[in-house]
């Protein structure tokens, strides 16, 4: 199994996305849409789900599922999205969208204290849990962020800008990165 270790934001979405008209369409829906509404409700799901997709610039999510297809890799989701109550449904309108979402990973501590708990999270330890629990050959990861990450993952870490997200520059360093894999296993 090749995977792409997916973060959202800062790949997906970017500084640049979040422009004054998206914001402006944000705010209407948040205004129209969420106005006297109680969120906990299943019904909401839905409407929590079209306004989280509202945070995903779907360029930015096309040219990911193109990656995804000519280098046939599939998706683990890493970002902190994965921790929403209503995830799952956000999963599946991406799966819908054409994402190959096979996953996400845990990387949730919980330490115990005698008074208290603290909950911190790693995801360079869910991404080795990830793989050592499932059939992993290959790996790249994509985010905005390097916290976390051992330096093998460093090696596997392809460094989107937060400012402008996925782009073609960093496209084309994941292909090359998998470009050398298929080459060195032949």
């Amino acid at each position: 199994m090749n995977i792409i270790f997916l973060d959202i934001d800062g790949v997906l979405n970017s500084d640049e996305f979040f422009d004054e008209e998206q914001n402006k369409i944000i705010k209407k829906f948040n205004e129209e849409k969420f106005e006297n509404k109680h969120i906990g409700t299943i019904d909401d799901f839905d409407l929590l789900v079209d306004y989280a997709m509202l945070h995903i610039d779907i360029n930015k999510l096309e040219m990911l599922k193109e990656l995804s297809k000519e280098i046939n890799y599939d998706v683990v989701i890493i970002s902190s999205w994965r921790e929403s109550p209503y995830y799952d449904f956000i999963e599946e309108r991406l799966k819908e969208l054409g994402l190959p979402i096979v996953g996400r990973i845990d990387d949730k501590i919980v330490s115990e204290y005698e008074s208290y708990t603290v909950i911190t999270y790693d995801r360079g330890m869910g991404i080795r849990n990830y793989i050592s629990s499932n059939n992993v050959n290959n790996y790249v990861i994509l985010d905005d962020e390097t916290r976390d990450y051992d330096d093998n993952q460093l090696k596997k870490l392809v460094q989107t800008d937060y400012k402008i997200g996925v782009s073609t520059i960093s496209v084309d360093k994941v292909k090359k990165m998998c470009q050398k894999r298929r080459v060195y296993e032949r």
